[in-house]
């Protein structure tokens, strides 16, 4: 008999048993170390689970979450108390009707590292509720999200990489630690950055001018590429 296979099976049957049962169309990954990926496909299925909640346990040593439903009720602040999470990707999801006084007393997820959000929507309080209760995130991405009409990256600590997509949201950076960071807007007037630390500086389909790009190159002394993209 193969002693090794037989323990292995004996975890992997130990895994199964201790991992929550996850409601109908949403979906865990098979190893414990990979993220925990939730998923809901359209049509009868999203409307089935509507009003289903994320079901208690399922945090319990996850250390990468990726969520993709619009249509569970997202308990936000006890996603973030989870104390291993390195990584929350949220898409899709809306944020508009959590309430900011369920989030008092939660402390910081400080082991939190990478924080991406991709057409949620959101208002201005929250978004800084967020950032407030992920100070030592190293990335940040924002793709087209909604409901804020200006972004502030102010006090991030350990912040070394941003990725901003948007088109009429005002974005004010302040970051001695960044490194590199991209950003995809129509109007350079819509972005206010002093990170003097940057190495990188990739733009695309961005109104641009020589006026634009000298005052560029004059503030960020220490740039080393500037990618221009799909200028306009």
């Amino acid at each position: 008999m193969d002693i090794k296979r037989t323990m292995s099976s004996k975890r992997t049957m130990a895994t199964k048993r201790s991992m929550p049962r996850l409601p109908s169309g949403l979906c865990r990954p098979r190893l414990p170390n990979d993220p925990c990926r939730l998923w809901l496909p359209s049509g009868h299925g999203a409307q089935a689970t509507r009003h289903r909640r994320l079901p208690n346990g399922i945090l319990n040593g996850v250390k990468d979450l990726v969520i993709k439903v619009a249509s569970i009720s997202l308990p936000i602040f006890t996603i973030l108390a989870a104390k291993f999470l390195r990584e929350l990707v949220l898409e899709d999801c809306s944020l508009m009707h959590v309430s900011l006084s369920s989030g008092v007393g939660v402390a910081s997820c400080n082991s939190l590292g990478k924080l991406s959000l991709n057409k949620v929507s959101l208002d201005e309080n929250m978004f800084q509720t967020l950032l407030n209760n992920c100070p030592l995130i190293v990335s940040f991405i924002f793709e087209y999200c909604s409901g804020l009409k200006k972004i502030e990256l102010l006090n991030l600590q350990n912040i070394k990489s941003v990725s901003i997509s948007t088109r009429t949201i005002f974005v004010k950076i302040r970051a001695p630690t960044l490194d590199h960071l991209s950003y995809s807007g129509y109007l350079s007037d819509n972005l206010d950055v002093e990170c003097p630390n940057l190495k990188l500086l990739d733009l695309s389909y961005m109104w641009t001018s020589g006026e634009f790009l000298q005052q560029l190159i004059s503030t960020f002394e220490s740039l080393n590429v500037l990618k221009i993209q799909y200028g306009m």
